[in-house]
């Protein structure tokens, strides 16, 4: 397997940081071993990635077991996941973890060449056993001091491990801080040969907080992120959007900003019941949506099925690789965020892809009408319009089109509007207008019934009269009173009234 070049001198990152992406981008969902046995009740054949969490590097190289699991009972685990998500998911075994847990043996493991050797070795032949599709690597630094050695330690041990996932066309991914304060312990030469990265920003406020904050709004994921890795060389196209399941909650704190007295995180099922008691929603997809009651003198922050839907957008927009969820599991029982990212990322062009006009259906000489044109899908942007008028172009990428008719365009004018959007889909839509000439009616005397009439008491064939805005011409001698317009081989309209 050749791998991709995640990293590249700045120049090279910056230039390419806005490319588009592809139009479905990845979605990486991890499954924590706690939460095994709920995310076996779901549907999670929207997911991409799914990174099986996790296994336990331990100081000797050898691998360790989550509390209460063996080896086989995690192996069965991996294969029913396995036969569960999509036939085309990539199946990644997770190594590593919280800082305090599943990460604390990475140092002393990788700074030794035999115990590091180890390690690649187990975890190789584990991927191999279980017919996994790669190896993800969450070396989380926590309060550890960084070191030199540790740096040298993880360069050399991802070195190692990358030589031999190539013999064996094995994905390689790292799990990396969302921003520099713990990112900056990090070495980029780490990651160089990584097929993809998690920025793991969902973690930017929580108990450890001084104020209330949202742990993973879209604008700070990206500031101090994403903006973050780029400029230490790391291409868009291999970091991923960090989207938590789950939800913080302060007490004695009701606005963003705030000091609060305790915390807690609630899954985005248990959310819902704290929704249902009344709290005002605060929607924003850019700083994150936040939720608080005074009744309860409390704020709670969260990704609503919106800020899941925008980040994956912008993820498509920005050319990033996708989005991470942490974690699949913590999901409500309807499975709100995971289908709203089935419906973002796999937009139907039928559906989803539509052009609209609104206009008049008729119009006279001289008037000015205005087309308004819509064109909806459910990729944000890079979608183009094209108007065209009796078969001719008149612009692109417009929206709203005047036109003003003159003498040339008496009768039926066909207007059409093609939208396309990046994926190459396309819908038509035309409309009709009739523009006519209003013909002068000054001088002419209104149709009158037989009996007012004067004279002879009816019509003489070539009279001509107006009658409700139109002109009428009389084609016989109207002696049975017939009203015109209502019978075309007595009267000939010719036109309505100026």
């Amino acid at each position: 397997m050749t791998k991709k070049t995640l990293i590249s001198c700045l120049s090279i990152a910056m230039l390419f940081s806005g490319q588009v992406a592809a139009s479905n981008v990845n979605v990486i969902g991890y499954i924590p071993d706690y939460r095994f046995d709920a995310v076996k009740k779901m549907d999670i054949t929207m997911y991409t990635h799914i990174h099986f969490f996790s296994v336990t590097p331990l100081a000797d190289g050898r691998l360790g077991w989550p509390s209460g699991k063996s080896k086989a009972s995690m192996a069965q685990y991996f294969t029913d996941f396995k036969n569960q998500a999509a036939s085309d998911a990539k199946m990644m075994i997770t190594f590593g973890g919280t800082s305090e847990g599943s990460s604390k043996y990475f140092p002393e493991m990788a700074s030794n060449t035999v115990t590091r050797t180890a390690f690649v070795t187990n975890a190789i032949q584990l991927a191999l056993d279980w017919q996994a599709d790669g190896i993800d690597i969450d070396w989380e630094w926590g309060y550890r001091p960084s070191t030199t050695e540790h740096k040298n330690a993880y360069i050399k041990l991802m070195e190692e491990l990358n030589i031999e996932a190539d013999k064996h066309g094995l994905l390689i991914s790292n799990a990396i801080s969302p921003s520099a304060y713990f990112g900056d312990n990090t070495p980029v030469e780490a990651l160089i040969d990584s097929d993809y990265l998690v920025i793991m920003s969902y973690s930017y406020n929580g108990a450890w907080s001084k104020t209330t904050g949202h742990h993973s709004g879209l604008e700070r994921s990206i500031q101090d992120g994403f903006q973050y890795w780029e400029s230490r060389g790391v291409l868009p196209e291999s970091m991923h959007i960090g989207v938590p399941f789950y939800a913080n909650h302060y007490t004695n704190a009701t606005t963003v900003g705030s000091t609060f007295s305790d915390f807690k995180a609630l899954t985005f099922g248990q959310l819902q019941d704290l929704l249902a008691k009344g709290y005002k929603v605060v929607e924003d997809d850019w700083l994150g949506t936040h939720a608080y009651s005074d009744s309860d003198n409390s704020i709670v922050f969260y990704d609503s099925p919106s800020n899941v839907a925008a980040k994956i957008n912008y993820a498509n927009e920005a050319g990033y690789g996708g989005i991470a969820v942490w974690e699949i599991g913590q999901d409500d029982t309807n499975q709100t965020l995971s289908k709203m990212i089935e419906t973002t990322n796999n937009p139907d062009p039928i559906d989803k892809l539509s052009a609209v006009i609104d206009a008049p259906d008729s119009a006279q000489v001289n008037d000015t009408v205005i087309l308004d044109g819509q064109g909806s899908h459910s990729v944000v942007g890079s979608v183009s319009y094209q108007w065209t008028w009796n078969g001719n172009s008149v612009g692109a990428d417009l929206v709203k089109l005047e036109v003003a008719f003159k003498q040339q365009h008496i009768g039926k004018n066909l207007f059409s509007l093609r939208v396309t959007d990046r994926e190459g889909n396309t819908d038509m839509v035309e409309h009709t207008i009739t523009v006519s000439d209003p013909i002068s009616c000054d001088g002419l005397a209104a149709y009158q019934s037989y009996e007012a009439k004067t004279g002879n008491g009816y019509y003489m064939i070539g009279d001509q009269v107006h009658y409700q805005g139109n002109k009428y011409e009389a084609l016989a001698n109207n002696l049975f009173n017939v009203t015109p317009g209502s019978a075309d081989h007595w009267w000939k309209p010719l036109g309505p009234c100026n």
